[in-house]
């Protein structure tokens, strides 16, 4: 069991387990809760799972899980659970639990047995019928690391019980027993889960990655699992070799641009592409962007740098960044200064690539437990943390596809965090917790670079949604639900017509609502359910 002491915030969801408390309102702390220890208990006596929920008050996928949970639809999936939610975020009572069990994002649910044990963990928050599913079974496999084993070797075609097995056995510091499990899943599995174990293999072998052995083995695994999300770290790994294959880069590279579907999926291979030569692949990235996204910043951006860099035409480059600049400022004006940078040095054209390309680097094939030559331990931290921006803060980011900062770190004060100036205050303000505490050696700093995901429009539509519940709740009064159409034109503001409401609830919601900047004509009719006030 955890032996952390009172974490005197957790906040059970007994409303949606039956029980009578006021509806929550959304992901806040306020209310005093038992013990990490006497939760478990409670679980126990009562043959429930013990289930967490991290999250945090900045948290946008945290309001929309916190919402669906709300709905009356979700109580079967949480009868057998026992529910608790508390602030992860650093400085905040949670933090402590959050930081023991080596967590990095919000937000992240886990499960534990009954000896107090995490047996299963989910991170992010995509839709309800997956989460629903997740949830009902996790009575089956939140049990004992020995239980788990047992069940893994009488299903060995199960490949997500093998790496849900296999991930606790690395938690465990057991990396050897759980090289079998991984072994499974990558024989048994469907393509992405023998990625992933393949992937973890990898990991567990390779041990420091920058060298020619770490260069083989990823080449070898994107040869074998040229689609999967891992293939892409590969890549990026590649890339930053002192003396890249240039001929395996220009196919790998066109091959992703080939099964892309969104933007920042292209846009984010363009650095790779230029800094490793493999300039034939920028050329077809520039031409996917500019005949998919011909206004968007970030693809004007992208074509822009390629058509300096690759092309050597500097015109080209300063029409396609003046470009650039026009359509920033027609949507939230952010970035504004880095355009200003590269159009000076497009006018200048001096053959200088953007900081981006000249500086880039990815992170070693290195595994998360030690094996061989370890990495400091504060590279983990310092990974975690950027893989915590990355899935906490995209939505704030507006049209950046990256987040610079450096960390400055002094003995005995704060760390300093400085960020690019062009950082919306915003995504600033969700990094900046992240980045502040993370435990790093003094007086040295450190740079940091984060790929931002650029939510899809359902998903930016489905946060503001439900940010306009939670924000606008206190001026619903009786009413518990408001019936609205949304409708938005290609590069047109968004337009709300309502069916009912008090003005000061529609103005509430207008000033949530009209804000999205979406990338395709929408026409949606739209229901925002209030909860009812504690």
């Amino acid at each position: 069991m955890l032996g952390l002491g009172r974490l005197s915030h957790l906040i059970p969801l007994l409303a949606l387990l039956g029980l009578s408390t006021p509806a929550l309102a959304g992901p806040h702390f306020s209310q005093p809760v038992p013990s990490f220890e006497a939760a478990l208990a409670t679980a126990n006596q009562g043959g429930k799972v013990l289930l967490a929920i991290f999250s945090a008050s900045w948290c946008g996928p945290c309001k929309v899980l916190a919402r669906d949970m709300r709905k009356p639809g979700a109580k079967g999936a949480l009868e057998k659970l026992h529910v608790v939610i508390y602030d992860g975020s650093e400085g905040e009572v949670g933090s402590a639990l959050f930081r023991h069990l080596g967590l990095s994002s919000f937000p992240t649910l886990v499960a534990f047995d009954r000896g107090g044990q995490a047996a299963v963990k989910q991170s992010g928050y995509g839709s309800w019928d997956r989460m629903s599913k997740w949830l009902r079974e996790l009575p089956e496999r939140a049990v004992s690391i020995d239980q788990a084993i047992v069940a893994a070797d009488k299903s060995p075609k199960n490949a997500e019980l093998q790496l849900t097995v296999a991930g606790r056995l690395i938690s465990l510091r057991r990396a050897d027993e759980a090289r079998r499990f991984y072994q499974r899943a990558q024989q048994h599995g469907s393509d992405a889960q023998a990625a992933t174990a393949a992937w973890e293999l990898l990991r567990l072998d390779t041990g420091d990655a920058y060298n020619e052995s770490g260069r083989q083995a990823a080449e070898a695994f994107i040869a074998r699992y040229p689609k999967s999300s891992e293939a892409g770290r590969a890549l990026r790994f590649l890339a930053a070799l002192p003396h890249p294959n240039v001929a395996l880069l220009e196919r790998l590279i066109t091959a992703r641009i080939d099964a892309a579907k969104g933007e920042h999926e292209v846009t984010g291979l363009i650095d790779p592409a230029l800094h490793s030569r493999a300039l034939r692949a920028a050329k077809i990235a520039a031409e996917w962007l500019a005949k998919r996204h011909p206004d968007s910043p970030a693809s004007l951006d992208a074509q822009a740098e390629v058509a300096f860099v690759v092309d050597r035409d500097a015109p080209r480059a300063i029409a396609l960044c003046e470009k650039a600049i026009e359509k920033s400022l027609e949507k939230n004006g952010s970035g504004l200064d880095e355009r200003r940078e590269a159009l000076a040095r497009y006018r200048r054209n001096q053959g200088d690539p953007s900081d981006g390309v000249r500086d880039f680097s990815a992170p070693r094939l290195l595994p998360d437990s030690p094996r061989g030559s370890s990495p400091p331990g504060y590279f983990t931290r310092l990974r975690q943390a950027q893989a915590a921006v990355r899935e906490g803060c995209s939505a704030m980011g507006g049209s950046q596809s990256h987040l610079q900062a450096m960390i400055v770190t002094q003995k005995g004060a704060p760390h300093q965090i400085v960020f690019h100036p062009n950082t919306p205050a915003a995504l600033a303000n969700c990094a900046e917790p992240h980045l502040k505490n993370i435990d790093l050696p003094p007086g040295n700093t450190y740079s940091v670079e984060v790929g931002l995901s650029l939510p899809s429009d359902a998903e930016a539509i489905d946060l503001a949604v439900a940010t306009a519940e939670e924000e606008c709740a206190s001026l619903a009064g009786e009413q518990r639900s408001l019936d609205l159409v949304l409708r938005s034109g290609l590069g047109l503001p968004v337009q709300i017509v309502y069916a009912a409401g008090s003005p000061e609830l529609r103005a509430c919601v207008d000033r949530v609502l009209l804000p999205l900047k979406l990338g395709r004509a929408v026409l949606q009719e739209l229901t925002l359910r209030f909860p009812k006030a504690d």
